[in-house]
């Protein structure tokens, strides 16, 4: 020390120090120590620490289930780590581990805090466990400097590694709290997103740029003092979760102030008037003075408590609040949203900004009951306010405000005002319901007319000899009539016509599946009996459901002989110039295990056949009448001698006449066959 003592200051001494089984040599130029190093070197940095650790305890202890506060503690931690450890790498050049583990995790750390406020992402809300990805390169930073801990030469690459990481991370909440007050409609989240950026410029700014300066051998004189800038930003972060998260903190501390300016304010009034009374009665009225005094302060107590109270109230909580700009804020968020428990939490979050209610219920009224929908019945409830349209659709009940303050007349009106909006905003969200279960419907109706059209025949086969016409006109969106014909080979000709119970996509798949089963056995045998009693048990083991069942004709024509042999499953008997196919069976499956019977028929040439669906017949004019069979037969007496189609034009036109306006009844299906 003398001989140091002795040179001038920025002599340059060797040094080689011993630790951890290693030398380590150092050259420093000496300087004169003052009381402005001590406490750039020790002092700023134990202060430091010392306030991280305070407002990280603090924070966590008064909120231990707020997730913000919890990430606020870490945060604190890893930098009170770093600040107390800090002076030993400052004096020696010789870096702790404890030092530089720390140093690794604070941008760990700050990245953790910015996913927690001041707004927490929706991906983090549903995904939680992502909060701990930012620790992964600090745990990969903390290896390397353990495991090259004993490698001098690699410390500042390290170390700077460790520093760039540190500026990302305290770089993110600054820019977590920009995207939240771009994007957020919320004035709490903007707010408390502007205060984080306050903080952030003032607390990390002028830290990089003398951290940045340093690392490039740039000196700026006093720029130690700027490390204690850094203080502003938890405190701003702190104060951030406080203020507008915490406001059961806001109620211990406007109590005390309360009462603290209360007993200050009574005990100066019993003294005044102490004094006051001795001053004109003298010293032998004491005993009395003592009386009248008490009784003074005893009748000022609760008017001055009250008014106490409101003045705190204004001066330090900010209880004011405005009515207009409260219910635009709750219809700004209603509007984002046709979800129920949403819309719920939208007006929980308005009460709360505006009166904070110790306790809140809202229940909407169900049938003939009320059922609690959100929150839990206040024990002491001091305000029911009923939710109206053109009747009562629910209730609010409210405990006591934090603020001790009663409810006024204005916060009634605001109370009533957000509850007609709320009522309005969920029978918006109940007509939203039904329209999109109507949508829903609607959309399974349009894939079921796809999938029956992509069963139907797109184009009728071209036959040498014969003249086909076929149509179908569901009464609905979807039908459940279908019809088909396949040439079996070069001689037979199959034709099916056929209904399917029900609607909708169960119809439509049944009719798919029936359509399927049928072309699948055609070829198979060519017996219309046998393919009708297969038919009847696949579609019996298969079937959607037990209610369903189909009802078919099925015919083969045999083109070189002019015959045609069918079997009958619950259809109306076709129609033919000469007569009609009487044949008679059970729909299929109804139950397994059904024979059907097999009819033949001699056609004559030029011979006209028209199968067709039920719903002909059960076609309804305005008097209520059917359309019937015998309208339906003298129709086609005078259509024989066209062809197919027009045969078939002449029975829908006249089906309509009929009908007038009324709705159709059922689906029509028309399918004729003309043989030459």
């Amino acid at each position: 020390d003398t001989l140091i003592r002795n040179q001038r200051a920025g002599t340059a001494f060797d040094y080689r120090i011993y630790r951890d089984g290693s030398y380590l040599s150092l050259r420093i130029p000496s300087m004169a120590f003052t009381a402005v190093d001590i406490f750039s070197m020790f002092v700023m940095w134990w202060l430091l620490g010392v306030v991280f650790l305070g407002l990280g305890t603090f924070v966590a202890v008064v909120r231990p289930g707020d997730p913000a506060a919890r990430a606020f503690l870490l945060f604190c931690l890893v930098f009170a780590l770093f600040s107390l450890t800090n002076f030993e790498s400052v004096t020696t050049r010789y870096f702790s581990w404890p030092n530089i583990l720390a140093l690794a995790f604070g941008g760990s750390a700050a990245c953790h805090l910015a996913l927690r406020m001041p707004r927490t992402p929706g991906f983090i809300s549903t995904h939680p466990a992502l909060t701990a990805v930012p620790f992964l390169p600090g745990f990969a930073l903390a290896g390397l400097t353990l495991i090259f801990y004993q490698q001098p030469a690699l410390w500042k690459p390290i170390y700077l590694a460790d520093t760039v990481l540190m500026g990302l991370g305290l770089l993110a909440l600054p820019v977590a709290a920009a995207v939240t007050c771009w994007h957020s409609a919320s004035d709490t989240e903007r707010a408390q997103g502007a205060l984080v950026l306050a903080g952030a410029s003032s607390g990390i700014v002028p830290t990089l740029v003398v951290t940045l300066a340093a690392l490039v051998g740039i000196s700026i004189p006093g720029s130690e003092a700027a490390y204690l800038l850094t203080l502003l930003f938890p405190a701003a972060l702190a104060y951030a979760i406080v203020r507008w998260r915490l406001f059961h903190v806001e109620v211990v501390i406007k109590r005390t102030l309360v009462y603290a300016l209360l007993t200050a304010t009574l005990a100066t009034s019993y003294f005044v008037i102490t004094a006051g009374l001795m001053a004109l009665w003298g010293a032998s009225n004491a005993r009395w003075v003592d009386v009248l005094a008490a009784a003074a302060v005893a009748v000022i107590f609760a008017p001055l408590r009250d008014r106490t109270k409101t003045v705190v109230d204004r001066l330090f909580f900010r209880q004011g609040y405005e009515l207009g700009r409260s219910l635009s804020d709750f219809a700004e968020r209603a509007r984002r949203t046709f979800d129920p428990q949403d819309l719920l939490s939208a007006y929980a979050v308005a009460l709360e900004e505006s009166l904070h209610p110790q306790e809140l219920a809202v229940f909407l009224k169900e049938g003939n009951r009320y059922v609690l929908r959100w929150g839990e019945l206040p024990k002491s409830p001091v305000l029911r306010v009923p939710m109206r349209l053109k009747e009562e659709t629910g209730v609010v009940f409210l405990g006591p405000r934090r603020s001790d303050l009663p409810y006024k007349a204005i916060d009634r009106q605001l109370i009533n005002n957000l509850s007609g909006q709320l009522a309005l905003w969920l029978e918006n969200a109940a007509l939203f319901a039904q329209v999109a279960q109507q949508e829903r419907i609607r959309r399974e109706l349009e894939i079921a007319r796809e999938v029956q059209a992509g069963f139907l025949p797109g184009q009728l086969p071209d036959i040498a000899g014969v003249a086909i016409a076929a149509c179908t006109y569901p009464a609905l969106e979807v039908g459940g009539d279908f019809y088909d014909v396949l040439p079996v080979d070069d001689r037979y000709l199959a034709i099916l016509v056929g209904d399917v119970s029900g609607k909708g996509v169960p119809a439509a798949l049944l009719m798919a599946m029936t359509v399927m089963i049928f072309r699948s056995l055609v070829k198979g045998d060519p017996s219309p009996a046998a393919v009708l009693t297969r038919a009847n048990d696949l579609i019996a083991l298969n079937r959607p459901s037990k209610k369903m069942f189909v009802t078919a004709f099925y015919a083969l024509l045999d083109r070189h002989e002019r015959t045609l042999v069918y079997a009958n499953a619950g259809q109306p008997f076709p129609i033919t110039s000469t007569g009609s196919l009487q044949a008679k069976g059970m729909a299929l499956g109804v139950i397994p295990c059904v024979t059907y019977e097999e009819f033949s028929r001699q056609l004559v040439p030029g011979e006209t056949i028209m199968f067709y669906s039920d719903g002909a017949e059960d076609a309804i004019n305005p008097q209520r009448e059917f359309f019937g069979r015998m309208r339906l037969e003298n129709v086609l007496s005078t259509c024989w001698d066209k062809t197919p189609s027009d045969a078939q034009s002449e029975v829908l036109r006249t089906i309509r006449e009929f009908a007038g306006e009324t709705d159709p009844y059922d689906d029509i299906t028309l399918l004729t066959v003309q043989v030459a």
